[in-house]
């Protein structure tokens, strides 16, 4: 279900964790939730520098690219 990006809180519930301690024990990351993390991380960053580029490209009157 968190692969399926179910809030954490949901599984809780459906599961019947009334712990996040019973909720981490069965929580495993494996390769793949690493490999979408560092994804994710580098689409924020890109995000990140685009949006900074065109916050000064607006400051100094310039158009976007």
């Amino acid at each position: 279900m968190r692969k399926a990006d179910v809030p954490e809180s949901v599984i809780m519930s459906i599961m019947g964790h009334s712990t996040r301690q019973m909720f981490d024990r069965y929580n495993k990351i494996d390769g793949e939730d690493k490999t979408i993390g560092v994804e994710k991380l580098g689409d924020f960053l890109a995000d990140t520098h685009q949006n900074a580029q065109q916050a000064e490209n607006l400051k100094y009157g310039k158009e976007s690219i």
